[in-house]
């Protein structure tokens, strides 16, 4: 157990494990993008347990970070560029 964490409320335990959750699926997300093997939307939320919305917010989330993502239709996988 962490030092403290018993100290934390449940709604500041919540927002941890959330963000915890969240930092891990953005960094799996980079990872299939960097090796272009993403798939098409629907496909990429079934692998990160996300909604669309989701998905599409956290690719701006990226974007807005400075990473150059686009989409190959023909491969169907996000890519950098």
């Amino acid at each position: 157990m962490l030092f403290g964490a018993n100290l934390l409320s449940s709604k500041q335990k919540k927002f941890a494990m959330t963000f915890t959750d969240k930092k891990s699926k953005l960094d799996y997300l980079l990872e299939l993008i960097k090796h272009e093997s993403t798939g098409n939307a629907n496909f990429l939320c079934d692998r990160l347990y996300i909604s669309r919305r989701s998905l599409f917010r956290y690719i701006t989330t990226l974007r807005e970070l400075g990473y150059q993502i686009g989409y190959c239709k023909t491969r169907e996988t996000c890519y950098f560029y």
